[in-house]
């Protein structure tokens, strides 16, 4: 058997806002790590014995406990290549926003055509899908947040800058006349808060505690969806390793007790595609 049939391999991003709280998550629980991310991570925490800040490779993080009578690799990847990467490990630690915007053609799927499935919602980097606009660039009237609202705010603005082109066409499909609206989406990948300080312009963006666009001094009412991070299971990788399913349940359960089997945020990003009851789901 390959040696790699005894582990768990997971894919995390290295810092942001899901890759760190993930760690935390994890040391909270007791799970301790043999690699120099980990040690970056936590500098004053007491090495193990038998601890080393050498590891395998550079990119990978290896859980020392033991405690689960199979092994824990955590895979550090750029955040944009979580998703591409998931069918060479058992799953990943991502944002919501993330994996629908990069797997939206799998989330759209019929049941039973998907690649993709939820293993758990964790409650940690819990942020928000925006739209961005000037402090005082619409009128009072349209400043109630609400679906025709929003609607409004897209028919009145001629660009949308935003790093999810498919989350956006998603959402204007949703929205009266807002097929006519897709030409107006231009993608960006940063610096949002720059681009929208005329009236005319919008940005779709998440925002986390807001502190930017306030400094910005760009509204943020309107919110189209929310975004944690999940475990993303492979789902033909469970086809071929029927061990996996059950480990993913015990390490779920270890990192999150009684909240191991909590659904998702009643707005969450994934609903635009499928009912939350659709969703493909680990038991």
């Amino acid at each position: 058997m390959d040696s790699s049939e005894n582990f768990v391999r997971l894919g995390i991003q290295k810092g942001g806002k899901t890759g760190k709280p993930f760690l935390a998550l994890c040391k909270s629980a007791g799970l301790e790590f043999r690699g120099a991310y980990f040690h970056e991570v936590f500098p004053n925490r007491r090495a193990a014995a038998n601890d080393s800040t050498a590891t395998f490779e550079d990119d990978m993080l290896v859980e020392t406990t033991g405690r689960f009578g199979f092994g824990l690799q955590l895979r550090l990847l750029k955040n944009g290549n979580l998703v591409d990467d998931l069918p060479k490990l058992d799953g990943i630690i991502v944002g919501e926003d993330i994996l629908t915007e990069r797997a939206l053609p799998q989330i759209c799927g019929l049941p039973g055509q998907t690649d993709i499935t939820v293993g758990a919602w964790l409650g940690i980097g819990d942020c928000k899908l925006c739209a961005l606009y000037p402090e005082d660039s619409i009128d009072d009237q349209f400043k109630e947040p609400s679906s025709e609202n929003l609607r409004r705010l897209f028919a009145e603005n001629a660009h949308y800058y935003t790093k999810y082109p498919k989350i956006v066409r998603t959402v204007l499909a949703k929205l009266q006349g807002g097929f006519g609206w897709q030409e107006r989406i231009i993608y960006r990948d940063g610096g949002l808060e720059t681009m929208v300080q005329e009236p005319g312009d919008l940005a779709i963006d998440i925002v986390a505690t807001g502190d930017s666009a306030r400094k910005a001094k760009l509204n943020f009412d309107y919110t189209i969806g929310d975004s944690t991070t999940v475990l993303a299971v492979h789902t033909p990788r469970m086809a071929t390793c029927p061990e996996l399913a059950d480990r993913l349940r015990t390490l779920r359960e270890s990192l999150l007790g009684d909240r191991a089997k909590q659904g998702p945020q009643a707005n969450s990003l994934l609903k635009l595609w499928r009912p939350l009851d659709q969703i493909p789901r680990l038991g």
